[in-house]
């Protein structure tokens, strides 16, 4: 019995939510490189850390609409809602972003991986990527447990049919 209820759970967990939040991740962070790669080409590696900034505001409103209505289809919009959505979502995507931050300025300026290209890639373009990987990592856990927790259902049933 409590087989059956985790094995649907997260049946559909991986055949739904996972791969949705997987996709608009990927689209949430093509938004942000492509703000990234302008802003840095526009101002200049010297200002890598703003540039970084501007891209995560542009993909942090971009991830919470994406999740609030097509990863986690929450259906609540009233303000009350929005507010405390918002504020856990962009305080999780904060705390991801100084990770990120420490691991640009620490790449940037003491390892200078600005000046390494490697097949063809600045080393530093590689980095944002090593840094991304963690921070959707982050992101997820704390979009489904904090920011879109659902609330709990009724748990005593045991149907297994529908897998």
């Amino acid at each position: 019995m409590l087989f059956c209820i985790i094995r649907n759970k997260m049946m559909k967990i991986i055949k739904s939510e996972t791969f949705s939040y997987l996709f608009y991740g990927v689209l949430t962070t093509i938004v942000n490189y492509a703000i990234f790669i302008v802003g840095l080409s526009g101002m200049g590696e010297e200002h890598v850390l703003v540039v970084n900034i501007i891209a995560f505001v542009g993909a942090t409103v971009f991830a919470y609409l994406t999740n609030k209505i097509f990863v986690f289809k929450t259906k609540k919009w009233n303000i009350k809602t929005l507010f405390f959505e918002m504020s856990k979502f962009v305080g999780a995507r904060i705390f991801s972003l100084f990770i990120e931050q420490v691991g640009l300025y620490v790449g940037s300026k003491m390892l200078r991986l600005g000046e390494y290209v490697l097949l063809s890639v600045n080393c530093l373009i590689i980095a944002k990527v090593v840094l991304s990987f963690a921070s959707v990592m982050l992101n997820y856990f704390a979009s489904k447990f904090v920011v879109f927790k659902k609330e709990k259902l009724d748990e005593g049933t045991d149907d297994c049919s529908g897998i």
